[in-house]
């Protein structure tokens, strides 16, 4: 048996995501429409699961569910490249964890860091 602190349902395990735009851009209203139809391709790709998203004026913060045979990384690299497909609007860095929400400080210090 596998357990994350977050939990899962099945065979699947709970991550949270953090991902940042472009140089710190503020997300408009047509990229973050754009996030929402990549996670479903991606969701339905890998057999995953976007239970929530929530945005931030520079960041996005996912909780996913993914089988156990995929990892963070290969998400990370399809919502990469689903998202980024016509123009760049997330940077190629983020944050994950399968232990616990990050929080807003965590997510604060996380985005500080990559200024």
């Amino acid at each position: 048996m596998i357990m994350s602190g977050a939990g899962g349902d099945g065979q699947r395990l709970r991550y949270y995501f953090i991902f940042s735009a472009e140089k710190s851009r503020t997300l408009t209203t047509a990229q973050k429409t754009l996030v929402k139809k990549s996670a479903k391709l991606v969701d339905k790709e890998l057999a995953g699961k976007t239970e929530r998203m929530e945005f931030g004026k520079t960041h996005i913060l996912l909780t996913v569910l993914l089988p156990m045979d995929v990892s963070a990384e290969m998400y990370f690299q399809d919502m990469y490249k689903a998202v980024n497909n016509i123009k760049e609007v997330l940077r190629y860095h983020y944050y994950c964890n399968n232990v616990q929400k990050p929080t807003p400080e965590d997510i604060q210090e996380y985005l500080n860091e990559l200024n």
